[in-house]
């Protein structure tokens, strides 16, 4: 079995450099918690899970299917925010402001063509984010970090590409592999 999910990676020096400064913020709160490392920011478009090797092909030609009709765009990465919300922040993260509509909309087509090949639906509403870290004990200061930073801009993404990723879990955290990749079109 291989454990799956599709993404865009964030792969811009410059727009990493921006995160991790945020992440070195989030640490002066004194809150205990994992940060996502520099080299596995990402967008996650769709989990998938535990899959089949066999599975992949048809993987792949349902994400190729879903890509088709989108070409390059640009997005705006912006906001710090928290699931399930700043009161209660489990998972700290970066939203996306300009652009998340046709994020949306290319989710909504990988959704569509994935649920049509036999995975499961979605059980929440696609939120487009970049996951910075994961929350284990809060602090009023990380509370108060979060919601003093919910309108901070971060930099903007060219969306050229959506990758399926291999996600392999190891004590020192997750390994991603890039398993396939579908160009948009220019």
């Amino acid at each position: 079995m291989v454990r799956v999910f599709i993404a865009i990676d964030i792969e811009d020096p410059f727009l990493l450099d921006k995160l991790c400064e945020i992440q070195k913020e989030i640490i002066k709160t004194r809150a205990k918690m994992k940060l996502v490392e520099r080299e596995n920011m990402h967008i996650t478009l769709k989990f998938l899970g535990e899959i089949s090797p066999t599975k992949l092909s048809s993987l792949e030609n349902a994400v190729v299917n879903a890509c088709k009709d989108f070409t390059k765009f640009k997005i705006e990465l912006a906001n710090v925010g928290a699931f399930p919300s700043p009161a209660r922040p489990r998972v700290v993260w970066v939203g996306v402001s300009k652009g998340a509509e046709i994020l949306k909309q290319l989710a909504s087509a990988i959704e569509k063509e994935t649920v049509r090949i036999g995975f499961k639906k979605a059980d929440k509403p696609f939120h487009p984010h970049v996951t910075l870290a994961r929350v284990k004990i809060v602090t009023p200061e990380l509370r108060n970090f979060i919601l003093k930073n919910r309108e901070l801009l971060v930099g903007e993404v060219i969306v050229n590409e959506v990758r399926i990723k291999e996600s392999i879990l190891r004590p020192q955290g997750p390994l991603y592999k890039t398993l396939y990749r579908v160009e948009l079109r220019s």
